[in-house]
């Protein structure tokens, strides 16, 4: 018998890519808990999803702006950040900066770099929406999983988070804080989810409420209140946009679905943990925004505006990275595979910052910093070419909430959060080849 099946390569490379890195992901619970296969394979996973990058760009550069765009006046940045990541790549190889560090970095870099390209393509956006969801609802249910396992501590012997009662922070013990990661691709969905259907609507506001409850659990202050932010753009700002008949009786079917997904979301954490532990949690957390750090530094003296000030040790940290710089690192950096001296807590070599901006600055100095943020910046702009697309509207709106988080969150790494990092350099693309296309009618993506 013949069957005509068409299979779309494109699609089936992506999905693999995603699943690739979904599994690096939660490395933590198949790897670490289940033991399915051994932790060496997470270093071919890693780069084997590199390696289907190049697969990717040819797929999609054809389908939207592409290079194109770096023939424009907006695209010399781009000519310049790509030039001058080449240069940090080469000096942290001359430099002899440790090559595990160098690695990471290379590899995150090349991924930012290179998905800001794919971005500009709205097929890669129409496929992403479509092969993304199998991934969320996976991520979900290990999430549901593993935010039951607790790893055991010196004064706390329960192996399971439902037998806890504690209103004390025990973040890293949960082993969900290593997977939660694996849920990141949920803030895209949210704010392009009006147009879903059903099924996927549904799922998405569950994967929403599963990441809150996650962030009350862990008591973490600026991923709670950014996700907050997040709903308060869905449900508030992203309507104002949709202005026709069809599209407001849709945004109020929706909001249906929206009750459905925020029950169900609750009732899946409350079958699997303690309402109390919950409860007690929360608490604490509140506690943190009010101003106690929950670590050794105490409390701030300014409360919650304290995490801006120099009694957070995030800012000291920062203070500690210029302390290290000499005049050259200030304007270039320490290339890939930098590092600065911490002396205040534990007193090691760290590759990163926790304030996300400063970790451009610590890899390429001022000069890095400054075309980083000019490419990220620039296309927000222009946010009377972004009005009339519900991908471009989302986007606009991830980028400014997404940047304005990383005065207080990390940067994305790859290994880490691959699915923030990939989604958040194809926003920037997306927003830049829509700039241009208005610029330069000529230039049309697909």
């Amino acid at each position: 018998m013949n069957l005509n099946v068409n299979i779309n390569y494109r699609r089936v490379i992506l999905f693999i890519f995603l699943a690739i890195n979904f599994l690096n992901l939660c490395r933590g619970y198949f790897v670490h808990h289940l033991g399915l296969y051994p932790d060496n394979v997470n270093f071919y996973l890693f780069y084997a999803g590199i390696l289907l990058i190049p697969v990717l760009m040819i797929f999609y550069h054809n389908l939207g702006a592409g290079i194109k765009f770096l023939g424009n006046t907006i695209g010399v940045m781009y000519v310049f950040f790509i030039l001058f990541s080449l240069f940090l790549f080469v000096m942290g190889l001359f430099k002899g900066n440790p090559i595990t560090f160098w690695l990471i970095d290379s590899a995150s870099y090349f991924v930012f770099i290179c998905f800001i390209f794919i971005g500009t393509s709205r097929v890669f956006w129409d496929d992403l929406m479509i092969v993304g969801i199998p991934i969320l609802i996976a991520a979900i249910i290990v999430n549901a999983i593993t935010v039951t396992i607790f790893i055991p501590t010196y004064h706390v012997q329960e192996t399971n988070t439902f037998e806890l009662t504690s209103a004390a922070r025990m973040a890293r013990s949960i082993l969900a804080y290593e997977t939660q990661w694996a849920l990141s691709l949920w803030s895209i969905f949210l704010l392009t989810a009006y147009k879903r259907k059903g099924f996927s609507f549904l799922w998405i506001i569950i994967s929403v409420v599963l990441l809150f409850m996650l962030q009350i659990l862990f008591q973490k202050r600026s991923p709670s209140v950014r996700i907050v932010f997040f709903i308060a753009t869905f449900l508030f700002i992203i309507p104002l946009y949709l202005k026709s008949d069809s599209l407001k009786k849709l945004v109020k079917k929706r909001k249906r679905f929206l009750y459905a997904g925020i029950a169900v979301g609750v009732l899946l954490v409350a079958n699997t943990l303690n309402v109390e532990l919950i409860v007690n949690q929360f608490e604490s957390l509140m506690d943190r925004l009010g101003g106690n750090a929950g670590n050794i530094t105490g409390s701030y003296d300014k409360g919650f505006l304290g995490v801006f000030t120099s009694d957070n040790e995030r800012l000291i940290e920062v203070f500690q990275m210029f302390e290290d710089f000499n005049m050259i690192d200030f304007f270039i950096g320490k290339s890939y595979g930098g590092f600065y001296r911490e002396h205040f807590v534990f007193f090691v070599d760290k590759t990163t910052t926790h304030i996300g901006i400063f970790n451009i600055f610590l890899k390429g100095g001022l000069i890095y910093f400054i075309t980083y943020f000019a490419i990220v910046l620039i296309p927000l702009l222009y946010h009377k070419f972004h009005k009339n697309s519900m991908l471009t509207i989302a986007c606009f709106y991830y980028i400014i909430l997404t940047t304005l988080f990383q005065l207080v969150e990390g940067w994305f790494y790859y290994a880490s959060n691959a699915f923030e990092c990939i989604v958040y350099a194809a926003a920037i693309g997306c927003l830049t080849s829509n700039v241009i296309n208005h610029l330069n009618p000529k230039l049309k993506a697909a």
